[in-house]
């Protein structure tokens, strides 16, 4: 019924269908697609919200070296005071919201009164978030940690795939505060690149946000829907409990400014100088405050950078959500279809043609149409 040549091609096509889909599935190939997708990311993303055509309003406050030595040249060493940080989030006040990504975990070395200074500028601009750290280690709660929990915790039937013992908190001043809170436990890739982001942890009966997201449910900015997560009108893309995070291939890709700079503008106004930065530069911004100065944060590798910081993964996660730019993975049904197509194109084309540099040159072909296909399809969704 069918000649030599089509026999061949059948039976070669079916076995190296079946030894290519059986790598995908065992994972494989994995590392390969992940270094893939890494490298796309550098050099096809836009390098900024600007280059996408995105008007950004998130702007991140580094607590940077050049903090740290403008406030070491006042006679004040690292760690400051929590009274430093107080003219910093008053001249926040204007922000939409201010995500604060350091843990105050003890009472401050200067005594009660450097921390109600520091709580009473939270609770006076009603704008401020802060951490919470989930932890497999087990620490009872307090009775403060179960009204947080309770306060901050998401009400709706939602799947969670990261079970904790215990939280870290802020102490209690701070706790009674904020606007509102959540965990900035942040898991890397099995390479330990930080691609993906989850949203939703679980902790005993509490179902615990991600550190953004209780602001994002107030503005309206993502929704839950039937246990789903949505970015406006369209389903947010979660497979396995994360989404896949899409980065701009700019290291620092959102307007930055030192912390000192804008405790001196505050300093300034308040003795009626012209400050480095007007108040009003901050109305309506999306403010995160970090840790970049070295040796004060983690390294955290992420698709476009070698070293990067918890903070920029922050911004992108928000910048993801305000524009609905989480990638969106290939169904893997396509992709299978797909590698099956390859195989028994390729191997009709080898067996018609004897020429290593014509065969060469069809993988060439058959790669880059797979890789231009693979980046349009897992591209964001508008």
């Amino acid at each position: 019924m069918f000649n030599e040549q089509t026999k061949r091609t059948l039976i070669l096509g079916v076995v190296c269908s079946l030894l290519l889909l059986l790598t995908s599935y065992l994972g494989v190939t994995n590392d390969f697609k992940n270094a893939t997708f890494d490298l796309f990311s550098r050099y096809l993303n836009p390098e900024t919200p600007t280059d996408a055509g995105i008007s950004s309003n998130i702007v991140i406050v580094e607590i940077d070296q050049r903090s740290l030595d403008d406030i070491n040249k006042e006679g004040i060493n690292w760690p400051w005071p929590r009274q430093i940080y107080a003219p910093l989030i008053e001249y926040l006040s204007q922000a939409q919201a201010v995500f604060v990504d350091v843990l105050f975990t003890e009472a401050s070395s200067y005594g009660y009164e450097d921390d109600r200074l520091f709580s009473d500028a939270i609770k006076n601009n009603n704008n401020v978030y802060m951490p919470i750290f989930l932890t497999k280690s087990y620490y009872e709660l307090s009775e403060k940690d179960k009204i947080l929990l309770n306060k901050i915790s998401i009400k709706s039937d939602i799947e969670t795939l990261r079970t904790f013992k215990s939280v870290i908190t802020p102490i209690d001043l701070i706790k009674d505060a904020v606007v509102s809170s959540g965990n900035v436990t942040l898991a890397p890739d099995d390479d330990g690149i930080y691609r993906r982001m989850s949203f939703f942890f679980r902790l005993d009966e509490y179902v615990v946000p991600h550190f953004l997201v209780n602001f994002l449910l107030s503005k309206n900015i993502i929704t839950l829907k039937n246990g789903e997560l949505y970015s406006g009108n369209k389903k947010v893309p979660i497979e396995n409990g994360n989404a896949i995070l899409n980065y701009y291939s700019k290291e620092q890709a959102f307007q930055s400014l030192s912390a000192s700079h804008i405790i001196k503008s505050y300093l300034d106004s308040q003795q009626s100088k012209t400050p480095i930065i007007s108040k009003d530069f901050f109305k309506d911004k999306i403010v995160l405050i970090g840790l970049t100065a070295p040796g004060l944060y983690d390294l955290r590798p992420t698709t476009v950078a070698s070293v990067s910081t918890g903070i920029n993964i922050h911004a992108t996660t928000i910048d993801n959500f305000y524009n609905n730019r989480f990638f969106k993975k290939v169904p893997n049904l396509i992709l299978y279809l797909l590698i099956i197509a390859i195989c028994f194109i390729s191997i009709y084309y080898i067996l018609q043609s004897h020429s290593l540099i014509r065969n060469l040159s069809y993988f060439v072909i058959v790669f880059s149409v797979i890789t231009v296909g693979d980046i349009i399809l897992s591209s964001p969704r508008k």
